[in-house]
This record gives structure tokens, C-alpha cells and sequence, in this order.
């Protein structure tokens, strides 16, 4: 995967990371890899927002102080392909 650092926020007592992630190979992300991701950012008490383009437009998947639930969008085939995800993760200092 690629995944580059769009921005960095440093505030009193935490600091927001935004990433980009896409696949090397063009290839679509998928609802496995969103929670895999989201399980591997998710430490230490993060907070953390992920942000999907699919073929039409971006949306949230997760705001900071939701669960993702990923069954909501298995059933849906627009919802369940990406191309890029945007995520970011609130880590306190």
C-alpha cells in the first residue's frame, strides 16, 4: 500500500496524523482492509476517522467517536470498494 502523510496537527495535549492510503497496484481497497487498518492505528486510545473514495464520491466510513461497523456496508456493492481511504488518528502526547 501507499501511504503518505498529509498533514500533521500538534495541540496542547495530543497531535492529529492525516493519512492517504491507496494500493500500489490500483487495485481497490476493501472492507477487510479498512478494518485492518483501523485495527492498527486503533492503539493506545486513539481516536481515529477514516474518510473512503469509491466511484462516486468520498464519504465517512468512521467519525472519532464512532465504531465502524462494517456490516452495515457489506451489503452494499458501492460501499464495500475504494480506492483511496484518508484517515485520521488523534494520539494523545
Amino acid at each position: 500500500m501507499n501511504i503518505s502523510v498529509l498533514g500533521k496537527k500538534d495541540f496542547d495535549k495530543s497531535i492529529q496524523t492525516t493519512l492517504q492510503i491507496s494500493n500500489k497496484n490500483k487495485s481497490d481497497i476493501d472492507i477487510d482492509d479498512v478494518k485492518a487498518i483501523i485495527k492498527k492505528v486503533s492503539v493506545n486510545d486513539a481516536k481515529v476517522m477514516v474518510r473512503a473514495l469509491n466511484i462516486e464520491r468520498w464519504m465517512t466510513l468512521k467519525g472519532f467517536n464512532d465504531e465502524f461497523d462494517a456490516e452495515s456496508y457489506e451489503d452494499l456493492e458501492k460501499f464495500t470498494k475504494f480506492k483511496q481511504l484518508q484517515i485520521s488518528v488523534i494520539r494523545n502526547k
